[in-house]
């Protein structure tokens, strides 16, 4: 035999917390959405603020000693050349030395940030640039996250005079970069983050959260005198 068990017709049609289902569906759509506002006015301030990080640092480059090795403080002439000197570059007569780029250092990020707190006219040219972008950059920026590069330009200076490449500085974007920099990221702290990825670069997922590489953001100026021509 078997036996059915009948609910009252009352419970079935019953409406009680109907409410309080739709209320708390509602909620976290609300939140999700509301934090994501967020996720994403962080993101769009960090960025705008790295860049114009990008501007003063290049500024800064220009006019002061090379950060990288292997900078020349004068054009020479290739091996063999019997140019004369004062002959513009844009002749040919000046030594390509191609691009040199490295990131702004290789020590502990402490050991930077102390530097800024005395800063002295004998500072290096990174720890100057670093300290002044430090306020501005991301709070998870490092100096390895910023590369500089002095690229050799033909219709800059001529033969004998001060090299002026063009020099350009800006944001380490994968982590296996020739430079031996790291990407710099923006970590998101919702779920949302995902959808940055859909629209551009690659997500990758440390500690479960959701990071972002930032874009390319780079300025380049032309070198003035690297701070090795007269006048300084």
């Amino acid at each position: 035999m078997r036996h059915h068990i009948r609910l009252p017709r009352q419970l079935w049609r019953s409406e009680d917390g109907a409410s309080l289902i739709e209320y708390v569906v509602v909620l976290s759509l609300f939140l999700l959405i509301f934090f994501a506002l967020l996720d994403f006015g962080r993101l769009g301030f960090n960025w705008v603020m790295t860049e114009k990080a990008m501007q003063r640092a290049a500024r800064i480059a220009t006019v002061r000693p090379p950060v990288c090795g292997g900078v020349p403080d004068f054009n020479a002439k290739p091996t063999g050349s019997t140019a004369r000197f004062g002959s513009l570059c844009r002749s040919g007569v000046c030594d390509d030395l191609g691009t040199k780029s490295c990131v702004l250092s290789a020590t502990a990020e402490a050991a930077m940030t102390n530097a800024c707190a005395t800063l002295t006219n004998t500072a290096t040219t990174a720890q100057e640039i670093w300290c002044i972008l430090q306020p501005i950059l991301p709070s998870n920026a490092t100096p390895q996250n910023i590369r500089v590069s002095y690229s050799f330009d033909p219709n800059l200076g001529f033969l004998g005079g001060p090299y002026t490449p063009e020099v350009e500085v800006g944001i380490v974007t994968t982590d296996d970069d020739p430079t031996g920099g790291e990407a710099l990221k923006f970590q998101f702290l919702t779920p949302l983050g995902a959808l940055a990825g859909m629209v551009g670069g690659a997500i990758a997922t440390i500690d479960g959260n959701n990071q972002i590489a930032f874009p390319d953001l780079s300025v380049s100026l032309p070198g003035e005198d690297l701070n090795q021509g007269n006048d300084g």
